[in-house]
């Protein structure tokens, strides 16, 4: 709730890679819609032709009503070019935002690849250094203590 819209969209990009949606599989996805968002469009055109062409040739609508009924096939144009877009975005807008994603998972694997490991047991006597502080080598390595008996 209180996560700048940054954070948050970088952690909505976090648990979709977790869940193995990639960037290329949404652009994929984005194609698919705009490939069946047109085919509906296409689809609608030609119901809304056949059907209004059909109740014009059975009867003897004014010359006004077939006027209108021959043309409303058009409304079918809208999801027809709605997808039509879809599937523009998807191959040549899209496929930047892969390749831009791939070069930030390449760049945060480099990181990662920098990054210290994880501390180690207590009784270790290597320390890890770190990869910046405050205080550039203030202590010292300080020897296991000694049993007393």
């Amino acid at each position: 709730m209180f996560l700048s819209e940054s954070e948050r969209k970088r952690r909505k990009e976090q648990i979709e890679r977790e869940r193995g949606i990639t960037p290329a599989m949404k652009r994929y996805t984005e194609i698919k819609a705009g490939v069946i968002t047109s085919s509906v469009g296409v689809g609608v055109m030609i119901v809304l032709y056949v059907l209004m062409q059909s109740i014009i040739s059975s009867g003897h609508p004014s010359a006004r009503a077939a006027a209108i009924l021959s043309r409303l096939w058009v409304a079918g144009v809208i999801p027809f070019f709605v997808g039509l877009a879809l599937i523009i975005n998807g191959v040549f807008v899209s496929k930047r935002l892969v390749e831009i994603a791939g070069q930030e998972t390449q760049t945060d694997v480099l990181r990662s690849a920098g990054e210290t490991p994880a501390l180690r047991p207590a009784d270790t006597a290597e320390f890890i250094p770190p990869s910046f502080g405050v205080t550039e080598d203030t202590t010292k390595h300080l020897g296991s203590p000694s049993r007393k008996q």
